[in-house]
């Protein structure tokens, strides 16, 4: 919605502000999910103890970027397809 931040958006779903900060500092490219856009989704997915385990966004139609946990903390993952052209 208008004015959501990662923040807010951390704390709807339960988490704590704690993990908003381990999130961006895992990567410096994890800050472009600070960069919402009005209608953006994010998709959470947790761990069975309620840790967060991925985070995925859509930017564009042909771009998405994801944030997945292992075992040294978040990684950034960006996939980016290109369009099939048609005559």
């Amino acid at each position: 919605a208008k004015g959501d931040t990662l923040s807010t958006l951390f704390e709807k779903v339960g988490l704590p502000a704690a993990t908003v900060n381990e999130v961006l500092a895992s990567d410096k490219q994890a800050k472009q999910f600070t960069q919402l856009k009005h209608g953006q989704k994010l998709e959470f997915e947790f761990a069975p103890d309620g840790q967060l385990n991925n985070l995925h966004s859509n930017v564009s139609d042909l771009e998405s970027i994801t944030l997945t946990k292992g075992a040294k903390g978040f990684a950034f993952n960006r996939i980016t397809t290109k369009p099939v052209m048609r005559s």
